[in-house]
């Protein structure tokens, strides 16, 4: 499978599940191309530039109206609601505490970091009353 196959029937997928969302009158892409995009921008996993230069120069085919980078990303975060229908449901995997997905591993590398500033201040407040 290519990825101009990939990318078409992940479109597919993602339009027949967004059919009763309406298009905005003045959006260039219609949300089911924005979700398709987020959706390959999550499985790629690199930075907003690399990515967007990625699409633009490979694949501006298949997203004709694709708007500049800055803009484009701005709509992404706007409507990051209409991801959520395509979420898998939780497994037990993911019960078990299991960090999958490039989403958990960075809230869990937050809440660590969290945990060992807080963990380095109390040590360092208890020495500063010691004295």
């Amino acid at each position: 499978m290519t990825t101009v196959d990939f990318i078409t029937e992940l479109f597919c997928r993602t339009d027949d599940t967004m059919k009763e969302v309406p298009k905005h009158s003045q959006a260039n892409l219609h949300p089911s191309e924005l979700v398709t995009i987020g959706l390959l921008y999550t499985l790629k996993g690199v930075g907003q530039r690399a990515f967007y230069r990625w699409l633009e120069r490979d694949y501006l085919p298949l997203f004709p109206k694709l708007p500049d980078r800055t803009r484009l990303f701005r709509a992404l975060a706007a409507h990051q609601q209409w991801t959520r229908r395509f979420l898998a449901a939780p497994t037990m995997l993911g019960i078990c505490g299991r960090p999958l997905g490039r989403a958990t591993r960075l809230n869990s590398c937050i809440r660590d970091a969290k945990a060992e500033v807080t963990s380095k201040s109390v040590k360092k407040a208890k020495a500063i009353i010691a004295g």
